[in-house]
């Protein structure tokens, strides 16, 4: 593939940001990896406090305001509106299905056991609507939920009212916060949500606004002094992060990864803006070297999502490797490659991600 400059990473149009495609990738990647790579589906790849997670929806909401701009540049904003909608209902439809099969698999794969103590007194009919599945099925619900209400944010945006739409997300987040989660979507979200609406939604919003804001100055340069201070916020995270203090914080919620405590965002702020900073700076040799990896998995994330599930699925009942983390992570590499051509036919973005 050509190498793309800096020049070339994005335009006044709107057109795709080659950094951002690169670093969706990265996260996309990583979150396969992670959830591939280990028995356990926990937090195994984070740095500080912050995991890919956050991330992901950073980014996606970014990459959707590069897109829009484009969009609304051409009169189609109603067009883009109707898309986001359609695929959020498909998502969360897709979602459904997968649960579908994870409830044909409990007793032959999960313990029927640990599935009912998990629904424990939650309604039957809330347990197949639920944001909250088991296993890797609690994500995609809340990025569908988001793309859903993306259209009335973008209306926001085409009329000049970014920092109305920044304050109220920032505000939302807050009261959740603040109420220890008690803000949930009523019939989607449980006490264990692990990805709450009204906080996770900050992250994705948050790049929109960021995104939608920035797409006319392709060629913006953050300041060295800005970014020695985003790494050595990062240190004093990564350093807090494995000390004892660490517990105390986690306690009282300002790490907290599901209410996205406030240290939690300071750290993320700060590590975005070196993730930004260095692929801007190598963008060229980066797209030369790990372009054939990076930017199918960034544009093509959704497909790559899905399509990873039942692989996750597949090794627990895999012989030598169900409970071998050892040889998880070499199977894992081995997905990610297996599906690499996949994600790039023009058939899974179609099927996948309509």
């Amino acid at each position: 593939m050509p190498a793309p400059t800096p020049a070339s990473a994005s335009t006044a149009g709107g057109e795709r940001d080659l950094r951002l495609d690169l670093l969706r990738g990265c996260c996309v990647l990583l979150m396969i990896y992670g959830h591939l790579g280990w028995r356990t589906l926990e937090v195994h790849l984070r740095i500080g406090f912050v995991s890919v997670a956050e991330g992901f929806f950073l980014i996606s909401g970014a990459t959707l305001g590069v897109v829009a701009a484009r969009y609304v540049a051409r009169g189609e904003r109603r067009l883009l509106a109707r898309r986001l909608l359609r695929r959020g209902l498909w998502l969360y439809a897709a979602n459904l299905v997968g649960v579908l099969v994870y409830r044909g698999l409990t007793g032959p794969l999960f313990p029927t056991d640990e599935v009912e103590a998990y629904w424990a007194g939650v309604p039957a009919a809330v347990r197949w609507l639920s944001f909250d599945q088991p296993s890797v099925l609690n994500v995609l619900p809340r990025y569908a939920a988001f793309l859903v209400f993306a259209p009335l944010a973008l209306r926001l945006l085409e009329r000049g009212r970014a920092a109305l739409l920044a304050i109220a997300s920032v505000a939302l987040w807050l009261a959740n916060w603040l109420s220890g989660g008690a803000l949930r979507l009523p019939l989607f979200e449980t006490a264990r949500a692990p990805y709450p609406c009204a906080s996770w939604q900050l992250l994705f919003f948050g790049g929109l606004v960021i995104a939608w804001t920035l797409v006319r100055r392709p060629a913006l340069r953050l300041p060295r002094g800005t970014v020695v201070v985003s790494a050595l916020v990062v240190a004093g995270c990564i350093a807090l992060a494995a000390s004892d203090r660490a517990a105390t914080l986690v306690a009282g919620g300002w790490v907290s990864r599901p209410l996205l405590g406030p240290l939690r965002l300071v750290e993320l702020a700060a590590l975005a803006q070196l993730a930004f900073a260095a692929v801007d700076r190598w963008l060229a040799p980066l797209g030369r070297r790990l372009g054939w990896l990076l930017l199918p998995y960034g544009r093509n994330a959704l497909p790559a999502f899905l399509l990873h599930i039942p692989f996750g699925w597949l090794l627990l009942v895999t012989p030598g490797v169900a409970h071998d983390d050892a040889w998880r992570k070499p199977v894992a590499l081995a997905v990610i490659l297996l599906l690499l051509p996949v994600v790039r036919h023009p058939a899974a973005r179609r099927w996948l991600a309509p």
